[in-house]
């Protein structure tokens, strides 16, 4: 069997079905492209189809020698819209207009306008997903309209379609002429987004804490006891990513979701492994995630167990009875028996997790941790190590007396 990806250039990757009279013009105009899809004239674009316009899929415009869809009316701009492939496999249509001509239009089963698949930010582009279940009309003017229907071989199996079209983005690029433009603007619209966290996709420093990116999700990748994990790919990137929904009615974290006001949604992660910034401020950044290594390394090293935190496993008075057990000078001993855990602060978001804090705090205090491992638990955000730091501290405190349990070879005797 010859390679997916020889099959799909061969195969029909869209159709662009007439909706009036003067999209009607531009299918009879350009007879290379002409095709019928369920009896309706439109225009057909295969997978491996060459455009004028090296490392293109299609290019739309009046002027001859870089579209291959012409626009013979008269009015219509020398570069109108393009298809491209980006490297993961997806379709992205970007406007190549100056005046915003080019638009999306898509609707759901009510009728109502689903305004995060339009074309936003600048330049003004969209990914257009893989799923037949979209009805997508482009509109190059406010007369002229194609409803955009995915091929039959695209829609047999995403998955595999995907592979192929990741193997054509590639021959495109190499073809020369491929620029994927960044965004210019950093405050896309704030439409609608899926709840998820800041710091899974990275996002730009000007927008961490409050992501803005509208993904469309393709399928379930896995399902835990606070959600399911979707394979979603951003609109605006065409990246693919695993992003986390977590179900309502869990504890409060700095999740967000955009619909037509700004609302809270009840969402979290693993509670035991919240950072301090998480419980007191819902705020969720690259640092907290450092954090949660960070009592992951107490586990392992046996300094900490997370559920010591909680004041059903663990009273005050056990800790104390721990930490003095471990403590060598006895002026510290006498500082440990005076202990108590910190209390609560002014409406944090889950009070009960300040004892927890307090605990992983006091061993710092009374210098039961190596520096390395008090880098990454600092409660400041600012001075919490990141991880490549932390690795290189981490193995500078650690190796040495790990190495000094290895057995040392025994020489034969002669």
């Amino acid at each position: 069997m010859p390679p997916p990806a020889l099959d799909l250039a061969k195969e029909v990757l869209f159709y662009l079905v007439l909706q009036d009279a003067e999209s009607r013009k531009i299918v009879e105009e350009n007879t290379s492209y002409q095709s019928r899809y369920n009896g309706a004239l439109s225009l057909r674009v295969k997978a491996g189809n060459t455009s004028k316009f090296a490392g293109r899929v299609l290019s739309v415009g009046r002027l001859k020698q870089t579209s291959d869809i012409v626009l013979y009316l008269r009015g219509m701009p020398d570069q109108q819209c393009y298809f491209q492939l980006y490297p993961s496999g997806e379709l992205i249509l970007q406007d190549a207009t100056t005046g915003y001509h080019t638009s999306i239009g898509c609707r759901d089963a009510s009728g109502k306008v689903i305004d995060k698949y339009s074309l936003q930010d600048d330049p003004r582009r969209r990914v257009i997903p893989m799923d037949r279940s979209l009805p997508i009309v482009i509109w190059l003017t406010s007369e002229i309209s194609f409803k955009f229907v995915w091929g039959e071989s695209i829609m047999k199996n995403v998955d595999a379609a995907r592979k192929a079209l990741i193997v054509i983005a590639e021959a495109n690029n190499k073809a020369g002429g491929v620029h994927f433009e960044p965004q210019r603007t950093l405050n896309p619209a704030m439409i609608e987004f899926e709840p998820r966290s800041p710091n899974a996709p990275k996002v730009p420093i000007d927008l961490d804490k409050k992501p803005l990116r509208q993904i469309h999700t393709y399928k379930v990748l896995g399902e835990g006891g606070f959600g399911r994990v979707f394979m979603a790919v951003c609109l605006a990137e065409g990246k693919l990513y695993a992003v986390k929904e977590c179900k309502k009615k869990t504890q409060k974290s700095g999740f967000k979701q955009k619909s037509n006001s700004w609302q809270y949604f009840d969402v979290g992660g693993t509670l035991v492994y919240l950072a301090p910034e998480a419980t007191r401020e819902g705020i969720m950044t690259r640092a907290t995630d450092v954090y949660v290594f960070g009592l992951m390394l107490l586990e392992v090293l046996g300094r900490y167990c997370p559920s010591e935190g909680n004041a059903m496993f663990m009273n005050i008075s056990q800790w104390r009875r721990k930490l003095e057990g471990n403590l060598r000078l006895e002026s510290l001993r006498d500082k440990c028996r005076k202990y108590q855990d910190r209390p609560p602060l002014r409406a944090p978001f889950l009070p009960n997790f300040e004892a927890r804090h307090g605990c992983v705090q006091s061993l710092s205090d009374f210098k039961l941790l190596r520096p390395s491992v008090e880098g990454v638990l600092h409660e400041d955000l600012k001075k919490r190590s990141t991880a490549s730091r932390a690795r290189i501290d981490l193995l500078r405190d650690y190796a040495p007396s790990m190495l000094a349990f290895e057995k040392k070879p025994v020489k034969e005797k002669r």
